[in-house]
């Protein structure tokens, strides 16, 4: 590789927003006669919201006829993995793969997905779905560890929940080495987790300076206090705890209390916290906190509230700032759901079926997972 192609593709790493930069990097591949500079280019132009019909349909015909020339040796091995089916999601910007949605990552694919030169600056991956390996050696995280997209991914999911399934009859898959792989990213902007991982204070507690939206759905009392004492978490807007495991409580009261006093998160602006079990006494931290006064959606579904939340709801100024307020699911009698239509903000808040059994596990209803 030449000095000035490492050097360009050091600046689309960084700023992969510059279509300047790319530009730059299609006129240098055209000069050294290499083919993926005219896909730079065409995708490039077709980013132009000015071009007039005629010439947009030419440029996709020549994007399409590129595509079917050389994605195959520009893709490699992982060509067979990243096909546009219903199993597959593949999406190319600017002549990257920039979005991979793979169903299930086996080591032999995470080798193929590490060492793709049209992966070097992929931006978003989804892995529904992780395979068993024999040791940590052969985990499949272990496989794209360090790889060369660590500097440029934004938004990754490590595992999937299926749509319709209750989740305490199908578990996340396990993550051997989930925490080197984490570690191994520098831009991460958005983190989704359903994955078997006992170590979320570790998770938590890395270094996120880029991190905008974390979402785990999975687990029972997610140590969400962790990440009021990690103060690289300045650019942190949305948390999404969505967990129902065997009927426990998802978070801590004095978790949230925790997070809602760290000064470092002044950005944070939408919090989803689903099956928590103490939900009056955590709509009254929330309100104490402050943190009310700079929310803006805020869902607290199957969170076991009744009128006594309702009633500080109510009673609360900051409640009134919020634009959206999801308390579906929960056990608020018909004039509490009243009492909610004086908020000045969209409160969604029927049905009203989450119960508590004897046991004081949730029942589960089939919309619960839609």
């Amino acid at each position: 590789m030449s000095g000035n192609r490492a050097m360009l593709e050091a600046a689309i790493a960084d700023q992969f927003d510059d279509l300047a930069v790319h530009a730059a990097y299609a006129d240098l591949l055209i000069e050294e006669g290499d083919p993926r500079g005219e896909f730079v280019r065409l995708q490039v132009a077709l980013e132009d919201d000015k071009l007039a019909a005629k010439e947009r349909a030419d440029l996709t015909r020549r994007e399409s006829l590129w595509m079917a020339r050389h994605s195959a040796d520009y893709l490699g091995p992982l060509a067979g993995h990243a096909a546009t089916d219903d199993e597959n999601v593949v999406g190319f910007q600017r002549g990257w793969l920039v979005t991979l949605e793979v169903p299930v990552l086996t080591a032999e694919i995470g080798r193929q997905l590490r060492e793709c030169p049209a992966a070097r600056m992929l931006q978003s991956l989804t892995l529904r779905d992780l395979a068993f390996g024999t040791d940590d050696q052969d985990s499949p995280l272990h496989a794209i560890t360090d790889a060369p997209f660590a500097r440029s991914l934004r938004r990754l999911a490590v595992g999937v929940r299926p749509q319709g399934v209750n989740p305490n009859d199908r578990a996340p898959p396990p993550a051997p080495r989930l925490l080197p792989f984490l570690e191994s990213l520098t831009r991460l902007e958005t983190l989704s987790l359903w994955v078997y991982e006992p170590a979320f204070q570790r998770v938590f507690a890395m270094n996120w300076p880029h991190l905008r939206k974390l979402r785990v759905e999975f687990g029972h009392d997610i140590p969400i206090g962790v990440l009021a004492r990690n103060d690289t978490l300045g650019e942190l807007r949305r948390l999404e705890i969505d967990t129902d495991y065997r009927g426990l409580s998802s978070v801590g009261v004095e978790d949230v209390r925790e997070f809602a006093a760290a000064e470092h998160l002044a950005n944070f602006r939408h919090m989803r916290l689903r099956y928590c079990d103490d939900g009056d006494r955590l709509v009254r931290t929330l309100i104490r906190s402050g943190l009310m006064r700079r929310l803006k959606t805020l869902d607290l579904q199957h969170g076991n509230i009744g009128d006594q939340g309702v009633r500080a709801f109510v009673q609360s100024d900051c409640a009134r700032r919020l634009s959206t307020l999801d308390l579906r699911y929960n056990r608020i009698s018909d004039g509490g759901l009243e009492q909610l239509e004086s908020l000045n903000c969209d409160v969604i808040a029927h049905p009203q079926s989450a119960r508590r059994d004897e046991r004081g596990t949730n029942d589960l209803y089939e919309e619960d997972f839609e």
